[in-house]
């Protein structure tokens, strides 16, 4: 059985720029401050990088997709609108931004555009952001995650690396660090942000600051279990690869030997054993009665 190293190392790149785009906008948010122009700085940024992180769950090898679970024949994230339509990003009327445009309503009864978000105080936004808010990125049933955003499934592929070995091949974009992700630049991008007074805006970003933490945190140790698969396979390659050389050369020796020497050999081998026989009759025989 051969190992096949491609899967895995697939998972890599996608991985590598989640990161990447996550700790630059990190980055930006403390270096940015709370002010206007660093707010609308910071918005700009969390929209891009919420495409990016969509266009990574989204990655394939192949036919397939690398963070669907076992579902690895669809993608993981797919937006529709109201009306069952696709949309191409979250900001293109998709149910996802109606749920976070409704939720918002209900909480404050007026929209995020309104004037009136720069009324919101801290502890009303805070009660916002523990309650309804964190709801719409919940998983299961009638979780906003699972309804909204992610068609992968919770389960994942394993594969054979060995005869006493399996490693997941496949990821689900249910996990929590995604999911974290996706809500620091949700709670960026679309709150109204701009909007809102000093206060509330320091409250947002102090609690994006922390959400996207979190989810980078959570994303190192689920590399650090991509990386822990990739050395266990590339050994498994190397273990099938010293068994296959151990095979060839068995196989080869069977394969070429010369028929002709082995037939005299068995032939000489044969003579011999006869000769041995025939020594051990005669000495069986010896008795002092004939040489008296």
């Amino acid at each position: 059985m051969r190992s096949s190293p491609s899967a895995t190392r697939s998972c890599r790149t996608p991985w590598i720029s989640l990161a990447a785009t996550g700790d630059s906008l990190l980055s930006s948010l403390i270096a940015n401050g709370t002010g206007d122009p660093g707010t609308h700085a910071n918005i700009d940024q969390a929209k891009a990088s919420l495409q990016q992180l969509v266009g990574s769950l989204n990655s394939s090898s192949g036919s397939r997709f690398l963070f669907s679970g076992a579902a690895t024949d669809q993608k993981s994230i797919g937006f529709t609108t109201a009306g069952g339509d696709a949309a191409d990003t979250y900001f293109d009327g998709s149910t996802a931004q109606d749920a976070t445009a409704a939720a918002f309503t209900a909480a404050f009864g007026f929209s995020q555009d309104s004037a009136s978000v720069a009324d919101l105080t801290e502890s009303d936004l805070e009660a916002f952001l523990d309650g309804t808010f964190e709801d719409l990125f919940a998983t299961g049933a009638g979780g906003g995650w699972t309804q909204n955003w992610s068609s992968a499934d919770d389960s994942t592929i394993l594969n054979r690396i060995s005869d006493s070995e399996s490693i997941k091949t496949s990821y689900s974009a249910n996990e929590e660090a995604f999911r974290n992700i996706a809500k620091a630049y949700v709670m960026l991008s679309d709150l109204g942000a701009a909007n809102m007074n000093d206060g509330a805006r320091q409250l947002l970003t102090s609690r994006a600051i922390e959400t996207l933490s979190k989810g980078l945190n959570q994303l190192t140790q689920l590399q650090a279990e991509i990386g822990g698969n990739q050395a266990r396979l590339e050994l498994a390659d190397q273990t099938l690869d010293a068994r296959k050389n151990v095979l060839t050369i068995s196989i080869s020796d069977l394969e070429e030997v010369d028929q002709y020497e082995a037939s005299t050999r068995v032939t000489g081998l044969q003579t011999l054993l006869e000769t041995s026989y025939t020594l051990t009759a005669r000495i069986s025989r010896l008795s002092l009665l004939n040489y008296l």
